[in-house]
């Protein structure tokens, strides 16, 4: 990506329960020239998303004008939706749309 930045942009994941993961995110946003950071919620159960422990990550995504592209289960969309009115100011990315159920192709 920082080879070709003219077509590519990148984002980063970070542990939210690493030491120093604010830090962490800074340095990856500054210095290390991401674009984004993943806050990949999928797993975490229950969700860590609106937890007042990762608001410094949404801080530092927002202080470096970074979006947050958020990647949940539908089963997590309260979190999720407390986390975008919280956080309002920050550009948001939904990935994978909370992964809903879909019938199949098939009918099966």
């Amino acid at each position: 990506a920082a080879r070709h930045a003219d077509r590519f942009a990148s984002a980063c994941c970070v542990d939210v329960d690493a030491a120093g993961a604010e830090a962490t995110l800074s340095e990856w946003l500054g210095s290390r020239g991401m674009h984004g950071v993943r806050l990949f919620a999928i797993g975490a159960e229950p969700t860590w998303l609106a937890e007042d422990r990762v608001a410094p990550l949404w801080e530092t995504a927002a202080k470096h004008g970074a979006p947050v592209i958020v990647t949940v289960l539908s089963h997590q969309k309260p979190a999720r939706d407390a986390s975008l009115n919280r956080f309002h100011d920050i550009p948001v990315s939904l990935d994978h749309c909370g992964f809903p159920p879909l019938p199949s192709a098939g009918g099966d």
